[in-house]
């Protein structure tokens, strides 16, 4: 039969057996806790990271856009502009005949 001496010293044993199980489960319950944490972490900087880049791009594209809509604005205005080019050295041709039928002439 176990003294009573031995008894104690197993139940003192399976107490701070039971500390180190519970501490340790303490220990993974913050460790889970903080990996939750730093995931969430992750995933609000992975997104805002996303979100910048896709306003960077959208940003690049508009710029692309704007540039192309100037280059063609710069070739209408150039096509307009040799176009008034070309009536000026009409408008004289125009003003004569108008004159001319005017007047009764052919």
């Amino acid at each position: 039969m176990p003294k009573a001496q031995d008894i104690d010293l197993i139940r003192k044993a399976e107490e701070r057996a039971e500390d180190r199980i519970r501490a340790a489960e303490d220990n993974a319950r913050e460790i889970r806790k903080q990996t939750e944490i730093n995931i969430k972490k992750i995933m609000k900087s992975s997104e805002a990271k996303g979100k910048k880049a896709a306003e960077a791009r959208v940003d690049e594209n508009e710029s692309k856009r704007a540039a192309r809509e100037r280059k063609f604005r710069k070739k209408v205005d150039k096509i307009i502009a040799q176009i008034q080019e070309a009536s000026k050295d009409r408008k004289p041709v125009a003003v004569r005949m108008a004159v001319e039928l005017m007047l009764g002439g052919e």
